[in-house]
């Protein structure tokens, strides 16, 4: 070989190379708000509730068994922290917390020292965006803390709309997207999947007539008529009593509000496309009367505890059903895994561990309506057995795999398993002091009050 042939190649050998840089992935987050997970097709439910999260099923990973917090707040403080309530404290307390203009929303904000999943994706270079129809993922409220646009609309169909603007410009950042659908919790309207109620929800009946909320045809359990009780609090009370049918009309006005955020879902995941990383669940569920309860918060049960969860990219395989329990507090490390920012996550490599899930006193039920409102509980759970602890009333047992909706008190029958599980459940739920109150705007204050939450 010649010395300009040698020299040439060795100019080869040693000059250096530029690879292109993978571009990481865009990762979407949907929360369908108050949606069960025993109300979803997807989840083998009768009626047709659920068709693009069983679409989306089919193309990932579909978790069967997942246990989330009781309602917004402390739900969602999990799914952008990664850690239970009782270390993240945003929870219903004794105090104030939150102040509003007359009036307060009896909980604590997030810590603020703990690094939120917006924060650690925009550090890896990410946009982060959060478009949500509930008002309890307001900037000022510390929830959405870490992403750099957050917006509050009026209804799930502004909601899908933005995320469709977003996805439809080019980009020159991977997008951290987090969409919130509000429409499954109450008030709740009359839909193409509820039925023809709208004549039904006319009539001047007691049980329906002071909670529907004009032209929109709409029942809200929540709403205080005239300044007295709610709808929940009166048929909690025994104050209320439904007609024959109505139990039916209710959960049919819910099915179909479920159906109608599973369309807006399906919308969103045509403009999303194929790629990246996606992920599908709920922050709680709903009431439908079991146990006499209405609503959400305040308990353990499975009817607001037991959520879905889906998840989709590359590198996991279609059609997957997960048995092994998880926990919504999970939900962070495993979209981190996906997105390449992780080594591992036990979402994606689930192994049985106990299930936690706990539900502080919330003082405006636990004045007006007292009894089983007056405690707080925790759940603890070692594969199918269920231990619930109320604060003051005692503990009960379930055993899962014949009673998967926790009717069953075992506690008399199984005092050995009972022990046990007490006395592991005994070194949980280490609680950390709750923040500081946080003070709202009166707009922000009235809409809270509309929801519930705010007195």
């Amino acid at each position: 070989m010649g010395g300009s042939a040698l020299m040439g190649l060795l100019a080869c050998v040693g000059a250096p190379v530029e690879l292109p840089v993978e571009r990481p992935p865009d990762v979407l987050l949907v929360v369908l708000d108050t949606v069960r997970s025993d109300h979803l097709s997807a989840y083998g439910y009768e009626r047709p509730t659920s068709p693009a999260l069983e679409i989306l099923a089919s193309q990932g990973r579909l978790y069967t068994d997942v246990t989330a917090s009781s309602w917004t707040w402390p739900s969602h403080a999990s799914l952008f922290t990664g850690l239970p309530p009782w270390q993240h404290g945003a929870h219903f307390v004794d105090s104030e917390g939150l102040e509003v203009v007359e009036g307060f929303l009896h909980a604590a904000p997030m810590r603020t020292e703990l690094p939120t999943m917006a924060e650690r994706f925009e550090g890896e270079g990410y946009d982060t965006v959060l478009l949500s129809g509930n008002d309890l993922l307001r900037e000022e409220l510390g929830l959405s803390r870490g992403f750099g646009r957050v917006e509050i609309f009026p209804d799930d169909g502004a909601t899908l709309a933005a995320a469709q603007e977003l996805l439809g410009q080019e980009r020159a950042k991977p997008v951290l997207l987090v969409v919130n659908f509000y429409g499954a919790h109450a008030p709740w309207f009359v839909t193409h999947g509820s039925g023809d109620l709208t004549g039904r929800l006319q009539q001047d009946e007691a049980w329906l007539g002071p909670h529907v909320l004009g032209p929109g045809h709409a029942w809200n359990p929540m709403i205080r008529a005239e300044g007295g009780a709610s709808a929940a609090e009166r048929l909690i009370a025994g104050e209320l009593q439904l007609p024959p049918d109505g139990l039916e009309i209710i959960t049919a006005l819910y099915d179909g509000e479920i159906q109608r955020v599973d369309a807006m879902l399906g919308g969103l995941l045509a403009a999303w496309g194929p790629g990246g990383v996606v992920a599908v669940t709920s922050d709680h569920g709903e009431y439908l009367g079991e146990r006499g309860l209405w609503l959400h918060c305040r308990t353990v049960y499975p009817q607001i505890t037991r959520v879905p969860l889906v998840l989709r990219a590359s590198t996991l395989s279609g059609g997957q059903r997960v048995e092994v329990p998880v926990q919504l507090d999970q939900v962070q490390d495993a979209l981190l895994a996906l997105a390449g920012l992780e080594v591992s996550s036990p979402l994606l490599d689930p192994h049985p561990v106990p299930i936690q899930a706990a539900a502080w006193r919330d003082r405006s039920w636990s004045g007006r309506l007292g009894g089983r409102f007056t405690q707080g509980y925790r759940l603890y759970r070692e594969g199918d057995l269920a231990l619930v602890l109320g604060m003051e009333s005692g503990v009960e047992l379930y055993d899962l795999s014949q009673d998967p909706g926790m009717f069953e008190d075992l506690a008399g029958s199984r005092p050995q398993e009972l022990e046990r599980l007490r006395l592991a459940a005994a070194r949980s739920w280490a609680e950390v002091e709750p923040g500081s109150a946080v003070e709202l705007d009166p707009a922000t204050a009235e809409r809270l009050r509309v929801m519930g939450y705010v007195d």
